[in-house]
């Protein structure tokens, strides 16, 4: 009991003597001083120009923030402590010198103080560039590190990366690969070739020059270390993909390894345009310069135009993720209420971004590889409507604003057979299936805002996962993993369309001898079907 009593006693005076509120003053910078999070020169004189911080700048000298202690006295405090530790023995001693703010040593400007910790987001301050711009500041010698999200592979992979460049000089790195798997050892299994064998054909990229990682968890950070060349690496990529992250997871395993401490690392948002100057770390016990160069952007912001600014941080991210277990990625049936069977008119949508019209009797099952809510409506023309006349009741379902149902755009989705997965440019993806026996009579419509990069390709899981072996022991064998084959495209690009033609009138234009829709019907499995009228995309 009076063990019990001491105990208490001695927790509470600790307690008591201990600040319970603090004010810190702005302290000084360095007064060639970068933002550490977009690279810009800091400045405090014009709130209007990029860089603007509250710090003060001083020529070489930082000041430490100064605490005030309201609660108690410091003479008061000091005077109790030696008091209590005569009676009692040892107290936690309290250092006299005041910790300097994290904040301090990681100047941040004002923009990217606001993005990162209070989720304010100003299209006019988070400017992309093109692809052309990103590529002219670097040299045409230099060593490049080519980031592709996997999230909508491969519509962040681009081949004007290769032009007049050495390919030997180029390495692509696919990140995010925890959106796919829940294990590191599988993210550069025998699966992940995929990527390499589709980067080569797409984008004329070398395969023995693609890795895998997943720089949020680590995972093939340090295989990357060790397999990444010494000297100035530059890092690109679209907004978005995973530059900064996987920087900072270099450093990070870097300081684990060689025990050298990094000054500072790279700031990591979700928000487009984060990245607005060249960022160095400097790995001096490798002698490596890793390079955070601003990310590029599709023409028009892409979805970014359209985006309400409270659901970007959301885009790269998965409710639920598939894995490499099969129950972890099969198709589902949708999560909103509806006939089993699509009339013809009725679309479908997730948070606004496309809207999807099947053919009519045409059941679905799907598998959404993207964030945002499901909802059908009647008939396009409602879905305009609707989106329009936003009242409380239905404002939850769209992630874009108003601006994207004025710019949607009449699409056709080439003949397919079984599922295929629908790949939207810094959104994500979407497996579709359409259920029954399988019968042409129409084409699958998408409707999408102006300057939204949609492909097709054969789904993703049917190459990365391992496929479902036959229990038969006299069936042939087959190898664990598909390889991508070589005789036909598994990538299409969607074809726009007047939106006044009629529905026969483009299965007619697309089909017009009957060819492909009698190579479906003889197909026994997507394997045997050669996928034609479909047309490599170009990245």
């Amino acid at each position: 009991m009076w063990h019990l009593l001491f105990h208490c006693a001695r927790k509470q005076v600790v307690r008591s003597v201990q600040p319970m509120v603090a004010f810190r003053l702005v302290s000084s910078v360095p007064l060639k001083a970068k933002c550490t999070s977009c690279g810009y020169k800091l400045q405090n004189s014009d709130p209007g120009k990029p860089g603007y911080t509250k710090y003060s700048f001083e020529e070489n000298v930082r000041e430490k923030p100064q605490i005030r202690n309201h609660s108690i006295p410091q003479e008061k405090e000091q005077a109790i402590l030696e008091e209590f530790r005569s009676m009692m023995g040892n107290l936690p001693v309290k250092s006299s010198e005041p910790s300097a703010n994290k904040a301090d040593k990681s100047p941040m400007c004002l923009r990217c103080y606001d993005a990162v910790h209070h989720n304010v987001y100003n299209p006019e301050e988070h400017v992309t560039i093109s692809v052309e711009d990103a590529m002219s500041e670097i040299p045409s010698n230099a060593k490049i590190v080519h980031v592709i999200s996997a999230l909508d592979f491969p519509l962040g992979a681009t081949s004007k990366v290769l032009q007049n460049r050495d390919p030997s000089k180029i390495y692509y790195v696919i990140t995010k690969m925890d959106l796919f798997f829940n294990r590191d050892h599988y993210i550069n299994s025998e699966g992940t070739q995929y990527f390499a064998q589709v980067l080569q054909r797409l984008v004329g990229a070398d395969p023995s020059k693609v890795r895998c990682v997943t720089a949020r968890n680590r995972w093939g950070v340090r295989d990357l270390y060790s397999w990444l060349p010494q000297g100035n690496l530059y890092f690109i990529g679209e907004t978005n993909s995973g530059k900064s992250r996987l920087i900072e997871s270099l450093c990070r395993y870097h300081e684990y390894v060689k025990r050298e401490e990094i000054q500072s690392t790279p700031g990591v948002s979700n928000w487009p345009g984060f990245t607005r100057d060249f960022m160095k770390y400097i790995l001096h016990k490798r002698d490596t310069t890793l390079i955070d160069t601003v990310g590029f952007a599709p023409p028009q912001e892409g979805i970014f135009k359209y985006m309400l600014s409270e659901h970007i941080p959301a885009l790269p991210t998965l409710k639920k993720p598939p894995t490499q277990e099969p129950k972890d990625h099969r198709l589902q049936s949708l999560s909103v209420k509806t006939a089993k069977y699509y009339s013809g008119d009725r679309v479908f949508s997730i948070g606004g971004y496309f809207y999807l019209r099947p053919p009519s009797d045409c059941a679905l099952r799907i598998f959404p590889g993207m964030s945002g809510k499901q909802f059908n409506q009647h008939s396009i023309e409602k879905a305009i409507h609707t989106s329009l006349n936003r009242d409380r009741a239905v404002a939850s379902n769209f992630s874009v604003n108003k601006l994207a149902v004025q710019h949607l755009e009449r699409h056709v989705i080439p003949i397919f057979y079984g599922a295929v997965d629908l790949v939207f440019r810094d959104i994500g993806f979407l497996t579709i299936a359409p259920t029954g026996i399988p019968k042409i009579r129409e084409l699958f419509e998408l409707w999408i805002p102006k300057g939204i990069d949609v492909i097709v390709r054969e789904p993703i899981f049917k190459y990365i996962y391992p496929r479902t072996m036959p229990k038969d022991p006299n069936a042939p064998r087959l190898s664990k993993y598909r390889k991508v084959p070589e005789d036909k495209l598994i990538y299409t690009k969607i074809f726009p369309v007047d939106e006044h033609r009629t529905r026969a009138e483009l299965l007619e234009e697309f089909d017009s001898n009957g060819s492909i829709r009698e190579h479906f019907e003889s197909a026994k499995s997507q394997d045997s079907y050669r996928n034609p009228g479909w047309v490599q995309p170009e990245l």
